[in-house]
């Protein structure tokens, strides 16, 4: 069944991602962030053994709490880029960012077995042979680094996050299900969500208070739609505990995620968005790579907020058809059976008429 949400980009990640699992180790050279001069931060990179390295970003700015929240980043050194990207913050006394601490977790060559909990037969016949190791490192993370880090430094520990990004996004995921205890919030930038069959979706077994983030560029490879239902038979809220962003013409790159990293950083710390600025409904018509002809049609409404977050409401709006012959799913996929017809997209006290046609028309 889960093979109905595959839409193969798989050329996507093999050319736009610098993901190779044999990444050269960070160097003195890779600690300066952009703009250094003005960077609100300053880093420290420890070697805690031969294969695990840890950058330490550390605001100059002391938090009001007293405690800093504090991200943990799979990929540390792999998408330093992104992760540095968040240095550029100015912790004033008008802003809505609070000073929080980053640490980069190097994935040292181990992105393979670190990274994905399941046995996937293709990843080995076509990108590497590898063990699931996810357990392994899970416990590397709370037994040797987070003790370490949150030793030395005022951390808030109720608020210890967990980023990712690519096949280190999977693992996020799969750590916020699996260790609430450790982790309140779980974002996942384009995650791999496809290995194994999508056995992250059979993952959610309990309600807990982790909340998640996870988002898909248009332009990738997957639909990531199911894993919100999987998280909401749980008794998880949509829009309160599940935030997902589908990129409209998202690309499976660095650069994308660092352009949108300030959303889930935004739900960390704030807890939930703030006052709604305005809503858009994106008509997607996404192409195949496997099926010659064969397009994935949906529309995508987005809401975004005065604070900046932005996530789609592909499961919580209401579609209904009010001219023309068509049908419209739950989850925006759309069939403009007489050619072209009108919507009626609704959230909440907004609604908006979008006049619809199919992609190959």
């Amino acid at each position: 069944m889960r093979a109905l949400y595959h839409i193969i980009f798989l050329a996507g990640i093999l050319f736009s991602c610098s993901c190779s699992d044999s990444s050269p180790s960070p160097s003195d050279d890779d600690n300066t962030p952009p703009s250094s001069g003005n960077s609100s931060f300053t880093i420290t990179t420890l070697e805690l053994s031969d294969d695990l390295t840890i950058d330490i970003y550390v605001p100059r700015a002391e938090n009001a709490s007293g405690k800093y929240p504090i991200i943990y980043f799979n990929d540390g050194d792999v998408f330093k880029g992104a992760i540095t990207s968040l240095t550029s913050y100015q912790f004033e006394a008008t802003s809505t960012i609070e000073p929080f601490m980053m640490v980069g977790v190097s994935a040292a060559g181990h992105r393979y077995g670190r990274y994905i909990p399941y046995n996937d037969p293709w990843i080995k016949e076509n990108w590497s042979e590898y063990s699931p190791g996810s357990v392994n490192y899970t416990e590397r993370l709370i037994n040797e680094v987070i003790p370490m880090v949150e030793a030395d430094y005022p951390v808030d520990t109720k608020r210890r996050a967990i980023f990712g990004f690519s096949l280190s996004g999977l693992y996020t995921a799969w750590a916020g299900i699996n260790y609430p205890e450790i982790f309140s919030f779980s974002a996942s930038m384009s995650p791999s969500f496809w290995v194994a069959d999508y056995a992250i979706f059979d993952e959610p077994k309990e309600l807990s208070n982790t909340r998640f983030y996870f988002d898909i560029g248009t332009k990738e490879w997957n639909y990531y739609v199911p894993m919100i239902e999987s998280l909401e038979n749980q008794g998880f809220e949509y829009g309160k505990d599940i935030f997902y962003y589908e990129v409209p013409n998202g690309i499976h790159a660095e650069s994308d995620w660092a352009s949108r990293l300030h959303i889930p950083l935004g739900l960390f710390l704030n807890g939930a968005p703030e006052e709604v600025k305005d809503y858009e409904v994106i008509k997607e018509c996404i192409p195949s790579q496997s099926t010659a002809g064969l397009v994935f049609q949906r529309l995508n409404p987005i809401v975004t907020f005065t604070n900046g977050i932005r996530y789609s409401l592909s499961t919580s709006a209401s579609f209904q058809v009010v001219s023309g012959d068509g049908v419209v799913l739950e989850d925006g996929r759309f069939d403009a059976k007489g050619g072209s017809m009108t919507v009626e997209v609704s959230h909440g006290n907004w609604s908006e008429h979008i006049s619809l046609n199919n992609c190959n028309n």
